[in-house]
């Protein structure tokens, strides 16, 4: 907890990520308990233009989360988490791509279960 808070990370003692991990508080109300619509989108998408470094990064993240879930409709939420997570736990795949897989999870489990 002493390293996370001084370094401003979110990683767990064996090296993995905890679940705030990514998570913007920012584009909650577009994700959360609710249907997603092109217009949320668009909106979201004013929102990630003002971020800034790596928050931008998660927030570009949350886009191509929501532009795929308007998409591919209920159930995409779950069964992409499920994906991710498969893949995550895999000893194949290296440190860096772990890491991307966690935080797209994290990102996803903010969703509503209007998507989900």
């Amino acid at each position: 907890a002493y390293l996370n808070d001084f370094a401003g990370t979110f990683r767990t003692e064996d090296g993995g990520l905890l679940p705030e991990a990514g998570v913007l508080p920012e584009l909650a109300p577009f994700v959360e308990g609710g249907d997603l619509s092109a217009e949320q989108i668009a909106s979201a998408e004013a929102v990630v233009g003002g971020l800034e470094g790596e928050m931008r990064e998660h927030g570009e993240l949350y886009l191509k989360a929501m532009r795929k879930a308007l998409a591919k409709g209920p159930g995409y939420v779950a069964t992409e988490m499920a994906r991710l997570e498969g893949m995550a736990s895999s000893s194949a795949v290296s440190h860096a791509k772990r890491t991307m897989f966690l935080l797209r999870r994290n990102i996803l489990a903010t969703f509503g279960s209007a998507v989900a």
